[in-house]
Order: structure tokens, then C-alpha cells, then sequence
């Protein structure tokens, strides 16, 4: 592959590097023994991706990750964002567990399933999206971590509970401020 040096660094991290330039969207991989790299033009229209010979045994789950990305930089692109989270539905709503990785979040939701009978939705990620009179969607996706629940529904949301680690058991509503924090982080 070829591509011009220049471009912001949107987020890199030890695995990868996420480059926007004035024509597309450049994903680097560090390691180059399966996917190496992903183009995506800026409209959002065609992708490419570059992949080092020969496939080995994860390639096809490293092929699935890159379009991930790049279908979850589209549904940016469309005013929709992805919230890690596992999420189940009760009274005809979606509500959704976030936190860190390894907090709990699915162990929750199978506690809802196993406890109330509520269906769970996703066990690991959720798209979302703010409607012009402020009800929040929540898209089925296939991505579902190592849980393996997906759902192809779409539910409006009922609320998000933000999940964390502490020495006693306790609940409690956020300010507004604070909700919207979390949630963005």
C-alpha cells in the first residue's frame, strides 16, 4: 500500500494507528503478520485493506476487527456512536451496563436474564443515536465480544447504568453533568 505521510493522528495505541487525512482514513497495525492496514475514503464510500501472506489462523477474526472500525467510523460519520456496554431489554426498553473491561458488564446482564427473564440485547458494544426529539435508539449490531449475544433490534433506550468497583454495594442517580461525562469517557 501507498499513502501519503501526512495526515492527523486521530488515536494510536500500542496496536494500531488511526490517521485522517484530506482524502481518507488510514489505519496502521503495528504487528504485520495478518492485517496490516485499512484505507477508508472520506465519504465513507470504499475501503481497502492491505493483509501480509500468508493468512494465519486468526486473520479472519482480524479481518472482522478491521471492518469494525470502519463500520463504526461510517456510523460516526452518520451522527450515531458505539458505547461499550452489554445490554438487555425490560419494559420495552434497552438498558445498558458500561464500564471498563472486565467490570462486569455481561455478568450483570445474565444476572437481569437469569433473575427477571429479560432478553439481553448485546453483550458488549451498542450503537446509538439521538433522535431530533431527543429519544435515544439503540441499534442491534453483530459485534458481541466473546459473549456471542447479538441482536438485530432496534430499542429505544431506557437508560445507561455505569458499572465500577467499590467496597460495598450501592446505587445512585448522576447529575446530569456527570451522566454526560461518563458517558462520553
Amino acid at each position: 500500500p501507498s499513502f501519503p505521510d501526512v495526515g492527523e493522528i486521530l488515536a494510536r495505541n500500542a496496536d494500531l494507528m488511526l490517521i485522517e487525512n484530506e482524502q481518507e482514513y488510514i489505519c496502521l497495525y503495528s504487528q504485520k503478520n495478518g492485517l496490516a492496514e485499512w484505507h477508508l475514503t472520506k465519504n465513507c464510500r470504499e475501503a481497502t485493506m492491505y493483509c501480509v501472506m500468508p493468512f494465519g489462523d486468526g486473520m479472519a477474526q482480524e479481518i472482522l476487527h478491521g471492518f469494525r472500525m470502519i463500520y463504526l467510523i461510517l456510523a460516526q460519520e452518520r451522527g450515531l456512536f458505539a458505547l461499550h456496554s452489554a445490554s438487555v431489554l425490560y419494559g420495552g426498553r434497552a438498558w445498558l451496563f458500561s464500564g471498563h473491561s472486565g467490570v462486569g458488564k455481561s455478568t450483570h446482564a445474565d444476572l437481569w436474564r437469569d433473575l427477571f427473564g429479560t432478553p439481553i440485547l448485546n453483550g458488549d458494544l451498542n450503537l446509538l443515536e439521538v433522535g431530533e426529539n431527543g429519544e435515544v435508539t439503540v441499534y442491534g449490531i453483530p459485534w458481541c465480544g466473546t459473549s456471542g449475544i447479538s441482536t438485530r433490534e432496534n430499542v429505544l433506550l431506557g437508560g445507561v447504568v455505569f458499572l465500577g468497583r467499590g467496597s460495598k454495594e450501592e446505587v445512585w442517580e448522576l447529575p446530569v453533568s456527570e451522566g454526560e461525562l461518563s458517558l462520553v469517557q
